[in-house]
């Protein structure tokens, strides 16, 4: 599902990927963890096709990309879900309006339906008209969950998920993730510290430019 052959990223001087190389199956749920500043959001971002500038090879889906293929990155971010530390909802949009912006690539009579499943799924059921200011972090960031699965990705990049979350939110976050790697075989990949809640996940920790496998 995703290859990456000698991933090497260097900002400020500094080798935050070095030569990393990682492969990662369709249906997996893989953490990503490692001490702060080390280079976690970056290799997320090179996953998601979010930063071009590194050396090395990429593979999505089975097709070699390349910084050269700009252009042809939309198409293929349509089928990436993406889950930003910040939750980035607009406080002055609805829920419903948040939840469908990426609604492009939803034929118009699945939308209230997937809508109406969504905010059920992430306990957001009956919000669909509360702006967005008026949302605590926790349910902002469940918002943001929903909002990354709603066109039906083949894989998910969760940047933090639960932080700053507290224990029973940080479990329907977690549940939902989940539930559609289990149900729909999403790919989920998740950086994260909170590592109590992903025992039993695969585990990559990222250290000095470096990937080890625990």
């Amino acid at each position: 599902m995703i290859k990456l052959i000698n991933i090497k990223k260097i900002i400020n001087n500094r080798c935050l990927l070095d030569n990393v190389n990682l492969e990662i199956g369709k249906g997996e749920f893989v953490i990503i963890t490692g001490p702060s500043g080390e280079g976690k959001t970056t290799l997320l971002n090179v996953i998601g096709l979010l930063d071009c500038d590194y050396t090395g090879r990429l593979f999505f889906n089975g097709t070699e990309l390349s910084p050269e293929m700009k252009n042809d990155y939309f198409e293929i971010r349509k089928k990436i879900g993406y889950v930003f530390q910040n939750a980035l909802i607009n406080d002055n949009q609805t829920v419903y309006r948040n939840l469908t912006l990426p609604s492009l690539a939803v034929p118009v009579h699945d939308i209230n339906e997937r809508v109406s499943f969504l905010l059920k799924k992430t306990g957001l059921s009956g919000f669909e008209h509360q702006k967005g200011i008026v949302l605590s972090g926790g349910e902002k960031q469940r918002l943001s969950v929903a909002r990354a699965v709603f066109h039906s990705p083949l894989v998910v990049l969760a940047d933090e998920p639960t932080a700053s979350l507290d224990h029973v939110n940080k479990k329907k976050v977690i549940d939902f993730l989940e539930s559609i790697n289990r149900v729909h075989h999403v790919t989920v990949i998740v950086v994260t510290h909170d590592l109590d809640y992903f025992m039993d996940k695969r585990r990559i920790t990222l250290k000095n430019g470096m990937l080890y496998e625990e």
